[in-house]
């Protein structure tokens, strides 16, 4: 009950029901008194709560009906009380819960959890925090996050400093692009905000989710903010497209660009923002690859870990082929050696990534100009098709003129323990009988 107080929530005097029963696995089952007080609390209009821990906070709804009967392994009276956004129920047996802090269970949302993950009720509620008020020196920051156009004039009127507003790094207008609203950050521009500004903490104590508004932003702690140093305002408004928000960016993007934001920065991990773009879902994703592309990003521009927007582009054209489409269009090279290995082979190209998959050939082959390209060891895309067994795709590789005879010199540079060194051996060795008649029919060898 202390617990419920210090996050304002109230408990109504008469919350005690006789009769309350409600439907669990093993049928129904009377809720005890505990149970019906956690069930039964109310908060005031606008409020919010959620967990506190070191690391990242999550929206809790609490009380949260729910069907439990997929969520736990263990058939008992099983019974769904809260839930928060890292996708995760705390259950409560209604047969074991008639003690004054019942043992809360924890479990994934993808079910099949096993009963020993458990926490007292006191405990799970001493976890949660809700927001306090902002800070005065939070105002103006505040402000950009939450697009409040008044108070920004306001502050800048003042001549409050454009610069960072914390040791992160972040400045207003990397909050304004937070929020999502293009008409804060044209004004922050037009004040003389740097669109090439950079975050810098790690791991800083405070994030862009500290100065949003919990109640306007509920899915803020899934924004995919969690900034990595050297961001700057144009990673941020590409970062997480497919977790919400997506309101505003395009035309946020169009005024950094205006304004001279390096469309090809890099964070300290290598990544340009064209490199995230090639992430996101959804909605305008296209279109703000072509406006980078048009502010001059490197479509080749990958990362220090190897990541490469061509790669990126091949793996998501199943979803989203206008991705690849627009970026070889742009000159993204198809034949241009990655660095390391993808799926076994080393120093490979895109194109060799692609030859299993026929869709993603097609949009790739206009751009091709030598289908036989070959990595260090001699593996070309139609080897790489045979063992996939990808009957379309030889068929469009041979079509664009691939060499069906092509000879490997060393079978276990494409597979561990191969003998095979052309496309017709390859495919027979594996067992891609389909692939093999097809090859055969060509008078393959």
């Amino acid at each position: 009950m202390r617990h419920v107080a210090r996050l304002g929530g109230r408990i109504p005097d008469d919350y005690a029901k006789d009769g309350w029963t409600e439907p669990t696995p093993v049928g129904d089952r009377p809720v005890p008194l505990p149970v019906q007080a956690l069930l039964s609390i109310t908060w005031p209009d606008g409020h919010v709560l959620h967990t506190h821990g070191d690391d990242t906070n999550w929206l809790v709804a609490l009380p949260c009906p729910a069907d439990a009967d997929e969520l736990m392994d263990e058939p008992r009276a099983w019974m769904v009380v809260a839930y928060d956004e890292s996708q995760m129920y705390w259950v409560v047996d209604l047969d074991d819960a008639d003690g004054d802090d019942p043992l809360l269970y924890r479990a994934d949302h993808e079910g099949g959890n096993a009963a020993d993950w458990c926490e007292p009720l006191s405990a799970v509620l001493a976890g949660y925090a809700t927001p306090g008020p902002p800070r005065p020196r939070d105002r103006f920051p505040r402000a950009c996050a939450i697009g409040d156009l008044g108070v920004i004039r306001e502050y800048l009127d003042g001549g409050v400093s454009l610069g960072p507003v914390d040791p992160t790094g972040l400045t207003p207008l990397h909050l304004a692009v937070v929020g999502r609203s293009p008409e804060a950050v044209e004004i922050l521009l037009n004040a003389g905000a740097d669109p090439n500004a950079r975050t810098a903490d790690p791991e800083p104590e405070r994030g862009p989710w500290t100065y949003l508004d919990p109640v306007s932003h509920p899915a803020l702690h899934q924004s995919g903010l969690d900034p990595e140093p050297g961001e700057t305002p144009l990673h941020f408004a590409v970062a997480g497209w497919h977790h919400g928000h997506v309101d505003g960016r395009l035309a946020i993007i169009r005024s950094l660009l205006a304004a001279g934001a390096d469309p090809d920065a890099r964070d300290e991990r290598g990544v340009a923002p064209l490199l995230d773009v090639l992430d996101a879902r959804g909605d305008g994703v296209v279109e703000a690859l072509r406006l980078l592309l048009a502010a001059g990003a490197d479509p080749h521009a990958g990362s220090e870990s190897g990541e490469i927007p061509l790669l990126k582009a091949v793996g998501s054209a199943w979803f989203a082929p206008e991705l690849l489409d627009t970026l070889v269009a742009a000159g993204a090279d198809p034949l241009r050696p990655f660095a390391g290995s993808r799926s076994g082979i080393e120093g490979g190209t895109a194109l060799h990534m692609a030859a299993g998959d026929p869709k993603v050939l097609s949009l790739m082959l206009p751009y091709v100009s030598d289908v036989n390209v070959r990595t260090e060891a001699g593996i070309a895309p139609l080897h790489c098709a045979a063992i996939r067994g990808a009957v379309e795709a030889i068929r469009l590789l041979v079509e664009a003129g691939a060499d069906p005879n092509a000879r490997l010199a060393d079978p276990s540079a494409l597979r561990k323990g191969l003998s095979a060194h052309t496309p017709l051996a390859i495919a027979r060795e594996v067992h891609r009988d389909e692939a093999a008649a097809y090859l055969a029919d060509l008078d393959a060898h």
